[in-house]
């Protein structure tokens, strides 16, 4: 699978796209909307993902540990049983996800929305 960018453009847009399974650890996926996208056991190790926009995604089961989501909107996304070791998620908004089962172990939470979010574990 290649996913090709256009250079003009500051948000390149996923949105709505079926991309579980896949391995995009360690690329630069910053101001990318993956909103509404199937991301379900995704690999996004060490992934630079800053300002992204993954609402309404459905993470279930991503591998994100070392990913820098610092300023990405996760509002409203699926996160059950992801990975999150070692994230940067400084100033990201997870309002409304859920994170039951997500290991937040070792991350930079400072100024994160949390508001309305399911942490059950």
């Amino acid at each position: 699978m290649f996913i090709v960018f256009q250079k003009e453009s500051s948000m390149h847009e996923l949105n709505d796209n079926n991309l579980s399974g896949v391995n995009l650890s360690g690329l630069n996926l910053s101001n990318v909307d993956f909103c509404k996208c199937n991301l379900q056991n995704i690999n996004l190790r060490k992934s630079i993902l800053k300002n992204a926009n993954l609402s309404h995604a459905d993470l279930k089961g991503a591998d994100l540990e070392g990913a820098d989501l610092s300023g990405a909107n996760l509002s409203k996304a699926n996160l059950t049983n992801a990975n999150l070791v070692g994230a940067k998620l400084q100033n990201t908004n997870f309002s409304g996800a859920k994170l039951i089962n997500a290991d937040l172990s070792h991350v930079d939470l400072s100024q994160a929305n949390f508001s309305g979010t399911d942490l059950k574990n």
